[in-house]
């Protein structure tokens, strides 16, 4: 039996427009309070698409700045 490698998994992030792999020195981490209830949809559609709630918003807000 050949030994082969374990299937990679995918990450939502590299869907992000203009996710590079940048040290995370380059990145800002900041503190936000939403309404509960908006959290809740985030966690909602966040299990929906199998990523966490940060992807979530992360790829939300570079969506939004595409689209705007």
């Amino acid at each position: 039996m050949a030994i082969s490698k374990p299937p990679q998994k995918k990450d939502p992030e590299k869907f992000i427009k203009g996710k590079t792999n940048s040290p995370a020195s380059e990145a800002k981490q900041i503190s936000l309070k939403l309404p509960v209830s908006l959290l809740d949809s985030i966690d909602t559609r966040a299990k929906e698409l199998s990523i966490s709630r940060a992807a979530f918003i992360k790829q939300s807000c570079a969506v939004y700045l595409e689209n705007s």
